[in-house]
């Protein structure tokens, strides 16, 4: 099996797509790495990708009115 579709079957909203259904889309995935504390999106920017968190975790924060917000 090659290497790319094992981290896709690692997503568990990926892991009962049929491995030939993967094999055939697995290049429009791209692999991204952060360090710790990297802002990834900003609030209004123009989604273009859906990511999934493979390892780590990742913290989704809002604007508040006494300073950011952590949503997740």
């Amino acid at each position: 099996m090659n290497s790319g579709i094992e981290t896709l079957r690692e997503i568990g909203i990926l892991s009962t797509i049929p491995e030939e259904l993967l094999a055939d889309k697995k290049d429009s995935f791209q692999e991204w790495s952060y360090q710790s504390g990297a802002e990834i999106l900003r609030l209004g920017e123009t989604g273009r990708a859906i990511f999934f968190v493979v390892s780590g975790k990742v913290r989704v924060e809002m604007p508040g009115e006494g300073g950011p917000v952590t949503l997740a």
